[in-house]
């Protein structure tokens, strides 16, 4: 059998390891292992995992179910987690002989807590507790239920398959790169891939230092040690300038990458020696070895990642795998570009017979302050400053990203994505129109609206089409969903309903940009009709699965699951969360639509049994980073997070929790906003609530008071109402009850009017006043506030 031949089965190679395979098929499978590393290191990893284990029952407050693999660091197993109710991946130190190896080894693994800690990225391993067992460390990390990279490769898979997978990887190595963090080790054994298709890099045991030295001249076998002491890594995947005693650097970690492409590929590595000088001699020289056909493009990419000369490579592991989106060539593409509901839009085209322009002053003219500011300072004086700076500073930074996306675009001669962000730019532009004629509710939103301008690493995803589908009436479509999607930005519900409904019915003979227009028309309609809006993400998602575009099923199902959520029907969404996750991760991940999916996780935590506290703040914490990691310490979203966590923390009673968390949500909107933004009166008003609670009502009064004068809002109206009732007032309470159901009813604010209407029927019920709950039982069937049904059945029985 020779190492060209396809791989033996993954049952071959277990009864390979285990003796029971007649002796002509264990020459064969002898012969193959003798050419080819990817099943050589699955016979040793099979061997190593069959080896006798102490048995451990629980380590900390996890109960350990089985041993998942061991080394010389110590060995992971599969726990389960008794108070999130989760399987988790634990890590725990062997314990040495050496006080000396036991503090490094320790150093390593804190080390791989602290960069997990960092990422929040759909393509890496995420970290939630380190902690001591009998003195020993461990790290709790996601329990990742699938093989290596090296054991998925076994298989035998097409080269699509696994470039397709290594990107993954990358993207989540890329994604390091960008929070700082170099992994020092990344090769096939330290990616691993889940049930639901997504690769996630592991193991940054080394990326919390450089750990190197005097290069040691290792001979034979020794090489495909991991290496501790002067030396930290597997050199057969290191850089040569690591090999020769150098730092590591984003440089080198992308050589590793290209030798574990290279490897995927071949199923041989690229590179070989007996010594590391030996090594570093073949690299130089370099001419790797392996045969496999795969595309000359491709091959070129991967050799440019495995140059011996740094400077030789691409400029990030980013470039290279923008670099490595292979597309058929078409003389005039349309794309369907990807949009969040929140984040990009549209579909994007290029004219035909012409190829992108690169030029590099690109957007210049787009966004003129002066546009402005005449019309923030006649509709909000007060504030007319801090936003235009707020803007200002969200709009430039967005214009450096979209020019260094379009020149990598431009480098790599991707026409798809340089077609998606020209579109993005329109979209943009048109953001920008309506800022300049902005009423006083885009006025006091748009520090917001600016900072949540599309994505432009998005445009990664955008899919080339065939030339057939490229007409006048696609161009012109094009931009005008690009505009509508403006309109979804900046809160224009009843125009975007309009305008993506409009396009719908035209774009009947283009699927593309119909399934684009029905995922905005569903976004714009989602507090209005929810029929309407579950049926018109049904319809996307239909198409978007006929056209293969995993990115648009995944972007409709995290704007279905969103839709339950925020309609108190947990069940449903938590049903369909996965389901989006799948897609996602069948997409190559992107992070906007991660974060948005997270942030629907969060949302609903509030509606959650006090029993559940833990597990929705752990889901508001995920939201918390995957957002800051998207946008930094100032992403307008990240105040939502600590308001949700204030409202989770409120339902279980955790009153002081609450208030710290609705002190920081106004501390953060204060800093970044100014001091006559309206998010500060909504801490303001759930802080005075908690107030209520703690029995502070002289304090929170007031305060209720001072909100419904300036705002009229319901939950002030309530909140007053709730004073009145501390103090026995009861006929005032439920005065202040009504006006709240009623103004929550006409601005759509369901579930809390349900809480209004039980609140009433409570109330009368202990007056010994007659009772009618139809208002009530009908208000909480279809927007239920959590508890309202228990409160419900007392009232029945009362």
């Amino acid at each position: 059998m020779a190492a060209s031949s396809p791989c033996p089965s993954d049952d071959a190679l277990v009864a390979f390891d285990r003796g029971t395979l007649d002796d002509d098929l264990r020459r064969d499978v002898l012969e193959h292992l003798d050419g080819c590393e990817i099943c050589h290191e699955v016979v040793v990893a099979a061997a190593r995992d069959d080896s006798p284990r102490d048995p451990v029952l629980a380590i900390g407050r996890y109960t350990i179910e089985r041993p998942l693999g061991a080394g010389a660091m110590g060995i992971v197993f599969a726990a389960r987690d008794p108070d999130l109710d989760r399987r988790v991946a634990l890590k725990l130190l062997r314990k040495q002989l050496a006080v000396d190896e036991d503090r490094r080894l320790e150093q390593r693994l804190l080390g791989e807590a602290r960069a997990l800690a960092k990422l929040a990225h759909p393509n890496v391993v995420a970290a939630f507790e380190v902690a001591r067992h009998d003195g020993e460390l461990y790290l709790v990390m996601e329990l990742i239920d699938g093989p290596t990279l090296t054991g998925w490769l076994a298989g035998g898979r097409a080269w699509s398959d696994k470039l397709a997978m290594l990107v993954q990887a990358g993207r989540g190595l890329a994604a390091a790169h960008a929070a700082g963090i170099i992994h020092r080790d990344f090769k096939l054994d330290n990616v691993l891939v889940g049930p639901d298709g997504r690769a996630r890099v592991t193991d940054f045991g080394l990326a919390s230092g450089s750990l190197t030295g005097p290069t040691p001249d290792l001979e034979g076998n020794e090489l495909a040690l991991t290496m501790t002491g002067a030396l930290a890594g597997t050199p057969l995947y290191m850089a040569p300038e690591v090999l020769c005693g150098e730092a590591a650097t984003p440089a080198s970690d992308q050589f590793s990458f290209a030798v574990s492409l290279w490897t995927a590929l071949h199923h041989v590595r690229p590179f070989r020696g007996d010594s590391i000088r030996a090594l570093i001699c073949e690299i130089e020289r370099g001419d790797p070895r392996g045969s496999a056909r795969i595309p000359a493009a491709l091959r070129a990419i991967v050799l440019r990642g495995l140059a011996a000369d740094p400077a030789k490579r691409w400029p990030s592991v980013e470039a290279l795998l923008d670099a490595c989106v292979l597309r058929p060539r078409r003389r005039w593409p349309l794309v369907v570009g990807v949009v969040g509901a929140v984040a990009v839009g549209g579909a994007a085209m290029l004219s035909r017979g012409t190829g992108p322009s690169c030029e590099l002053s690109a957007g210049d003219g787009l966004w003129e302050p002066a546009r402005v500011r005449a019309r923030l300072a006649a509709i909000a004086p007060a504030r007319a400053a801090a936003i235009e700076q707020g803007v200002d500073v969200a709009i430039t930074g967005w214009l450096d990203r979209w020019r260094a996306a379009r020149s990598s675009a431009c480098r790599v001669a991707d026409a798809a994505r340089h077609a998606c962000l020209e579109l993005q730019l329109h979209q943009v532009g048109a953001v920008i129109s309506q800022l300049a004629d902005a009423d006083a509710t885009l006025a006091e939103n748009a520090i917001d609206v600016a900072r949540r301008l599309p994505d432009p690493r998005s445009c990664l995803h955008a899919l080339a089409q065939s030339p057939e589908d490229l007409d006048d009436t696609a161009l012109a479509l094009g931009r005008r969903l690009a505009e509508a999607r403006a309109l979804n930005l900046t809160g224009k519900y009843p125009e975007a309903r309009t305008a993506n409904a409009t396009l719908e019915v035209e774009a009947r003979t283009k699927p593309g940009l119909r399934m684009r227009a029905l995922i905005q028309l569903a976004d714009a309609e989602l507090d209005v009709d929810h029929a309407a809006t579950v049926r018109h993400l049904q319809e996307a998602i239909a198409i978007a699965s006929e056209r293969r575009d995993d990115h648009a099923i995944a972007e409709a199902l995290i704007v279905l699951a969103n839709t339950y959520g925020t309609r108190g029907e947990l069940v449903t969404q938590q049903t369909i969360a996965p389901l989006a996750d799948a897609a996602l991760a069948r997409a190559g991940g992107d992070a906007e639509l991660a974060a948005r999916l997270a942030h629907g996780r969060c949302r609903v935590g509030w509606r959650r049994d006090p029993s559940e506290y833990a597990r929705a703040v752990a889901d508001c914490e995920a939201s918390r980073r995957a957002w800051r990691a998207l946008r930094g310490d100032d992403a307008p979203e990240l105040a939502g997070v600590d308001n949700q966590l204030g409202m989770i923390a409120f339902q279980a009673a955790r009153y002081e929790d609450a208030a710290r968390h609705f002190r920081s949500f106004e501390a953060r909107t204060l800093r970044t906003h100014g001091p006559a933004y309206s998010d500060l009166d909504v801490a303001r008003v759930n802080l005075a609530s908690v107030l209520v609670k703690l029995g502070k009502l002289d304090e929170a009064e007031p305060m209720f008071r001072d909100l419904i004068a300036r705002r009229g809002w319901g939950s002030a109206l309530e909140g007053l109402a709730d004073v009145l009732r501390g103090r026995g007032q009861l006929d005032d309470a439920l005065v202040e009850y009504r006006a709240a159901a009623a103004w929550n009813a006409a601005n759509n604010y369901h579930a809390d009017r349900c809480n209004n209407l039980v609140t009433i029927a409570e109330i009368q019920a202990a007056q010994q006043r007659p009772v009618d709950l139809g208002d009530a039982a009908a208000a909480c069937s279809r927007f239920p506030h959590p508890g309202a049904d228990a409160r419900l059945v007392a009232l029945r029985k009362h």
